[in-house]
């Protein structure tokens, strides 16, 4: 239909008849296939906006509130949020709403979902993906939160499904400089897998940047290898998932030693991430 219009409007208002021959609308019938065609374009552009930036049209309404009082002073708590400008402060917020509003979050164990929950796991996965354009992990809208249990990337791999401990989250996160962070551990399984399941023109890291990184990775991987510093005896009995989340938080938490030790790698992780922990603004 659309190209039917398109051609009417090229060709000066002009239209094929039944009997194939050619017959000019009238101003009004123009106006009305005009005004059509544009706002069938505009529904479809609409629409990809909406898929690009994974915006609820169900919860549009909601996009509309910016974070309360206390969400804020929640989001002040997290230590990430303040390495970064006043500027990109403001779209930190406003990811984070987004995150709030897309994402259902469900107890486990008679844990008892707060608003602190909410705001800093939404705050902890912004974080990740803040260097690219937004990135909400659409194929895990709901979270659900235990008091306590160990760690499971392998869990979250196999089950596809994001479950966090809140108390090895909140100790994680309390301490961003020891390289203990189940949280952000399992934030980043969640973004490798969700990297995996969309379709190429909706991924977020460049196909180049992963190369990069699986290569690098590999070689580091091969180094721990001979030197015996890893039980594997083989790069491929480790688990690349698995080595993605953990290296995350090595990057985030040390990023000094990172980059002294694994320079290539570090740089990999950079570009792949589009963020860079030794420049930031202010330190965690």
């Amino acid at each position: 239909m659309i190209a039917k219009i398109t051609l009417l409007i090229f060709s000066g208002g002009y239209y094929v008849g039944n009997a194939g021959s050619m017959a000019r609308m009238g101003p009004a019938e123009f106006i009305f296939w005009f005004i059509l065609t544009v706002l069938i374009i505009f529904s479809i552009l609409g629409y990809l906006y909406l898929q690009r930036y994974e915006i609820m049209l169900t919860r549009l309404h909601r996009y509309m509130f910016e974070l309360t009082e206390e969400q804020r002073g929640i989001l002040g708590t997290f230590k990430f949020y303040h390495v970064y400008s006043a500027t990109d402060r403001q779209r930190f917020e406003k990811r984070v709403r987004n995150f709030l509003v897309a994402k259902d979050f469900k107890a486990i164990q008679h844990e008892r979902i707060t608003e602190e929950m909410k705001v800093l796991i939404a705050a902890a996965c912004i974080h990740l993906t803040f260097g690219h354009r937004p990135f909400y992990l659409s194929h895990f809208n709901t979270i659900y939160i235990s008091p306590s249990s160990p760690l499971n990337l392998k869990g979250i791999k196999q089950q596809k499904t994001l479950t966090i401990s809140w108390l090895d989250f909140f100790e994680g996160y309390s301490n961003v400089k020891d390289g203990y962070n189940p949280g952000m551990a399992s934030l980043a399984m969640a973004l490798i897998l969700e990297e995996k399941l969309r379709n190429e023109s909706d991924k977020l890291f460049g196909n180049y940047a992963f190369r990069n990184w699986h290569t690098k990775s590999k070689s580091v991987a091969a180094l721990f290898i001979q030197t015996g510093l890893t039980p594997f005896k083989n790069y491929t009995e480790i688990d690349k998932d698995e080595y993605f989340a953990t290296s995350v938080v090595y990057f985030f938490e040390s990023p000094e030693n990172f980059h002294a030790k694994f320079p290539d790698l570090y740089d990999a992780m950079k570009k792949l991430l589009n963020q860079n922990p030794l420049t930031y603004k202010n330190k965690a």
